[in-house]
């Protein structure tokens, strides 16, 4: 979809506005299977079961010693960690604080080769999912319907709006289900479910509203994954050999390199990306927490807030800033001003697919519809799927005067994936 940016410029916040009331809708549905929900459970309480006493076992021979280990003690862990292990302290920051939160144990399972890690991180992953569980098991918040033979849960989001733009619900937080539980969410016989995001839309909206480097646009214009092009920039940047070991251990492990380079984007230390890998951490140091846009783009921002308190979108709205930590005004400059934008792509897509559909024929094809951040799902009636993917696919790629072209992602099925 082309964008023409000063004609959407001038009205987004009114198509903000008309995005919160579509989808406070109160036709709008979720359907939960109460079967799905039981079957999880099961599963996780017994791989809970499994993964803590690995831990225990793999935490005793490590040390040579038995000890009597608590994984849902902070405190344990942290000098488990620190003092036991000697892993580095900025490897354990989230949000400026020593965390044990399934975010640090991924990125450190990538980095150390301890079995317990892997236990302890999968253990988490199985307490987090049944703890988002249970609040199904309050049934008086939700209406249990049979439809179709199927025990559902009826869900009526209520969503208020970020400071970024985006949009959060409780009762429950779909915008905090976990991604190995999104099956829960289905939809009725003869239905299915259409789920849209705009692919590796940050990292793309960084180099066209932050950095704006024609070198490195060059590189992401001819290679179609965004993280590979950044790391062959960086690569290239140092004379790396295309035949060498370095470049096929990246190519090998994307996870480990996708991790650096957001970091980098938001402005990691030095000796937070070389613990995560020494070689290439360095380099991406080097070549995009340290380039001259950005760091010219960490200048501007700091300017203005010693001013005033927002950002500015791609759209030129303000996003309000809390400028109670003055340290981090840069990271908020940045990080804000990525997802605001990101954001209001969302609801002008969302909107042109409306418009698209003509206001008769959506009600026709289009059941209900929600969202979660970034992503917009729809349950659309079966015979008209490929109809609406269509237009969702178009709808949900943009092409907007000098940024990176975002394509979309579509999936479609009986649950939410």
């Amino acid at each position: 979809m082309r964008i023409n940016l000063l004609e959407e410029s001038d009205k987004i916040e009114h198509t903000i506005a008309w995005y919160q009331e579509f989808l406070n809708n109160p036709n709008n549905r979720v359907y939960i299977s109460l079967n799905k929900i039981h079957e999880f459970e099961d599963i996780y309480k017994k791989e809970l079961q499994i993964h803590l006493a690995d831990t225990q076992e793999y935490i005793n021979e490590l040390l040579g010693r038995t000890v009597s280990f608590d994984p849902n003690s902070q405190l344990q862990v942290k000098k488990l960690f620190l003092k036991e292990l000697k892993i580095p302290y900025e490897l354990l920051l989230e949000n400026g604080k020593v965390s044990i939160s399934l975010e640090v144990l991924e990125l450190l399972t990538l980095i150390y080769d301890f079995d317990f890690l892997n236990s302890l991180m999968h253990y988490r992953k199985a307490l987090n999912n049944l703890q988002y569980l249970r609040q199904f098991n309050r049934q008086s918040n939700f209406k249990l319907k049979n439809i179709d033979g199927h025990d559902l849960l009826v869900v009526v989001p209520k969503y208020t709006r970020h400071r970024t733009n985006r949009f959060n619900t409780s009762n429950p937080p779909i915008q905090n289900i976990p991604k190995s539980l999104k099956g829960i969410i289905t939809c009725p016989n003869g239905y299915k479910i259409v789920q849209a995001d705009s692919s590796q839309i940050e990292p793309r909206l960084f180099y066209s509203l932050v950095v704006k480097d024609y070198l490195i646009n060059e590189y992401l214009i001819d290679i179609a994954d965004t993280y590979e092009a950044l790391i062959t920039y960086c690569l290239d940047r140092v004379g790396i050999p295309q035949e060498s070991n370095l470049r096929k251990k990246i190519l090998e492990e994307r996870r480990t390199y996708k991790i650096i380079i957001n970091a980098a984007h938001y402005g990691a230390g030095r000796n937070y990306l070389t613990s995560v890998d020494r070689e290439i951490g360095e380099i991406v140091f080097n070549h995009l927490v340290n380039h001259p846009k950005r760091q010219e783009y960490v200048n501007i921002c700091k300017a203005i807030f010693q001013k005033r308190n927002y950002v500015k979108t791609g759209f030129g709205d303000n996003i309000e800033v809390d400028k109670t930590d003055i340290g981090k005004m840069a990271l908020y400059g940045i990080n804000y001003t990525i997802q605001g934008t990101s954001s209001a792509l969302t609801a002008i897509g969302v909107k042109a697919i409306t418009q698209d559909i003509e206001e008769m024929n959506w009600q026709k094809y289009v059941k209900y519809s929600f969202n979660k951040h970034d992503e917009d799902i729809y349950v659309v009636h079966e015979n008209k799927v490929d109809y609406v993917s269509e237009r969702v696919r178009n709808s949900r790629s943009f092409n907007c005067n000098e940024w990176h072209t975002i394509d979309a992602d579509v999936k479609i099925g009986d649950y939410y994936s």
